[in-house]
């Protein structure tokens, strides 16, 4: 069954990667402009760019682990570099890109429904936390193996 869903999930990887593309094609130049122009980003640019970064590291993160997984499947000797190395690229494609647009999709929520001061300070409250508790479940992780 195990091979079933590798099979399922390169299956998958393949649209995934060719769409993600899509969205980078047709996005891209809009959140490159936005990016460049000098006056105050509006609602739905904040989303442009948030969708165009977040399908960024899905594109590259599917691409990566397209790899590997092949690799896997067809149980080849170099399957275990790239399943180790992995981290090192989930890093920029997956968690960077994802804290990034993730970031300017808060963004355009805050100017979209136009939040009140108390709403802003929750939210910036809960991206500090998310910080917090990440560094603190990597030392109670450290401290265990140790």
């Amino acid at each position: 069954m195990t091979h079933f869903a590798e099979l399922l999930s390169l299956f998958l990887t393949v649209p995934t990667i060719v769409l993600a593309a899509v969205v980078i094609y047709l996005w891209g130049p809009k959140a490159l402009s936005i990016a460049r122009m000098g006056h105050p980003v509006r609602s739905a640019d904040w989303f442009i760019i948030g969708v165009t970064i977040g399908f960024v590291g899905q594109f590259f993160d599917n691409l990566y682990w397209a790899i590997p997984w092949s690799l896997s499947y067809i149980e080849s000797q170099h399957t275990d570099l790239f399943m180790f190395n992995g981290v090192w690229f989930n890093i920029p494609s997956r968690q960077l890109c994802g804290i990034i647009a993730a970031y300017c999709h808060i963004k355009s929520y805050i100017l979209h429904v136009s939040c009140t001061l108390k709403e802003k300070k929750n939210i910036c409250i809960l991206n500090a936390s998310s910080f917090a508790f990440g560094l603190l479940y990597i030392l109670i992780l450290f401290y265990l193996k140790n």
